[in-house]
């Protein structure tokens, strides 16, 4: 029976968000790890509002030492990882698509080649994000100084409040920003695993596929059911953004197009031919999906409003 390469790419990117949860949590230890750190400093520092400014910099320089060697550790954890990662994809490739021809170093070309989501190869990457943190960790603390915060009010703004579970310090934001930067670089890391998968095996073409609902970004829903050449000057390959859905299915020559005959794909009305692309599927149910954006816009303006209470109180 021949292997439907479409649900073999769902089930695949379905392997790659549980080995994406659980890098999230190991790179999020690090970050608890550095919220402590942080806590146990400050408690040695009595006030901030009489400090000078050199003296606030040295402050600021101090820690942000301390959260890029928090960083560094998590970062060399998730390269491996990620490496490791597109490994697998390629691996799993080759077994699930009954290939031949295994991949060689796939974890290394993955690390080698950008991400089209930021243009920057995986390292620079999660570089990028430390660089980032650096500025938003200098940026609170600084506001702090200006603003004369009591030193206890400022660790809660950093690492945030038992009450709120520590929802509600810059620690979290730095998950949250984490999460989304690892997201990304292990999603490029599979979909180039399985490109050079199905390149050694001589399949280079490939084709976009992109999830069909209302959440998927204009850049997608643009490139769905596009054809590349993987190699080629112009090939794309996903992430096209951060969260990015969309994956890269192998193109059959017009001479197999008999095993693509009754496939489908899903979508979230339901199942349809997965020769449909995503405008003639958003032609086919356009009264649904302005009924459905409708329903997105009143729960945004309703999160909105609360978000503005919440600050209020």
């Amino acid at each position: 029976m021949a292997i439907d390469g479409d649900k073999f790419a769902v089930w695949a990117n379905s392997q790659t968000d549980v080995a994406i949860n659980r890098y999230e949590k190991r790179f999020y230890r690090h970050i608890n790890s550095l919220g402590k750190d942080i806590s146990f400093y400050l408690a040695d520092v009595k006030r901030i509002d009489n400090l000078s400014k050199p003296k606030i910099d040295s402050i600021i320089a101090q820690l942000v030492s301390v959260q890029n060697t928090r960083y560094a550790d998590a970062i060399v954890d998730f390269t491996e990882d990620a490496a490791k990662l597109a490994a697998y994809a390629a691996e799993t490739e080759v077994i699930g698509m009954g290939m031949v021809q295994r991949v060689k170093d796939a974890g290394a070309i993955a690390t080698k080649t950008p991400i089209s989501a930021s243009g920057l190869l995986p390292a620079e990457h999660m570089a990028q994000l430390n660089a980032y943190n650096n500025k938003r960790l200098a940026d609170t603390i600084r506001m702090g100084w200006a603003n004369k915060t009591p030193i206890d009010e400022l660790n809660a703004l950093i690492v945030g409040t038992e009450r709120a579970r520590y929802t509600d310090g810059l620690m979290h934001k730095q998950k949250q920003s984490a999460r989304a930067a690892i997201d990304t670089a292990c999603h490029h890391c599979s979909q180039v695993g399985r490109a050079e998968a199905r390149a050694a095996n001589d399949v280079y073409k490939y084709r976009i596929v992109a999830t069909l609902d209302t959440r998927t970004s204009s850049t997608c829903r643009e490139l769905d059911s596009k054809v590349f050449t993987y190699g080629a000057p112009d090939a794309r390959i996903p992430p096209f953004h951060y969260f990015c859905r969309t994956v890269i299915v192998p193109e059959l020559d017009k001479e197999y197009s008999w095993l693509s005959e009754g496939r489908t794909r899903s979508s979230m009305y339901g199942s349809v031919s997965s020769q449909t692309t995503y405008a003639e599927w958003a032609a086919q149910n356009a009264d649904k999906i302005a009924e459905q954006n409708e329903i997105d816009r009143l729960k945004r303006n309703r999160r909105a409003r609360a978000r503005r209470k919440a600050n209020e109180g």
